[in-house]
């Protein structure tokens, strides 16, 4: 319930769901030791509470369904169901939002520019012959390191 660590973190519901309300996303920088101990997020984490709802379909592949209740300050109560998280097969992910990922992490390590070459060469794949091409994307212009 209270991450120490990053790891911890990405493994901590009541954090990955107080940073998303505090900040409205979750990323890879969420998980920096500075943003464990964001005020903010604290603050709403000990709001948070998970429990287990017998009413799902207890046949249905383990993490595919959530509800999450939210209520508000003024009385009013919100709802949403979820039947798998984005990237799951029933809910993929979509090139946008993989390539935006891609730079999001690229970005700790190489230079837009390298990242963007690198992530050209991966959206093509399958039609290289020599992974060498892959790899010199990847150690390319190492400019953040």
């Amino acid at each position: 319930d209270r991450p120490a660590t990053g790891l911890e973190g990405k493994f901590s519901m009541p954090f990955c769901a107080a940073a998303a309300v505090v900040h409205g996303r979750v990323g890879i920088d969420t998980f920096e030791p500075g943003a464990l101990n964001d005020s903010n997020v604290r603050s709403v984490m000990s709001r948070v509470t998970m429990r287990v709802d017998p009413s799902f379909d207890g046949a249905a592949p383990p993490l595919t369904q959530s509800r999450v209740t939210i209520r508000l300050r003024d009385g009013r109560t919100l709802t949403q169901m979820s039947k798998g998280a984005r990237g799951y097969p029933d809910q993929p992910a979509s090139d946008d939002e993989l390539a935006t990922k891609f730079r999001v992490c690229a970005s700790r390590v190489l230079s837009e520019a390298a990242a963007e070459r690198a992530l050209t060469t991966l959206r093509r794949i399958e039609a290289i012959n020599d992974m060498r091409e892959l790899t010199a994307n990847l150690a390319a212009d190492r400019t953040l390191g």
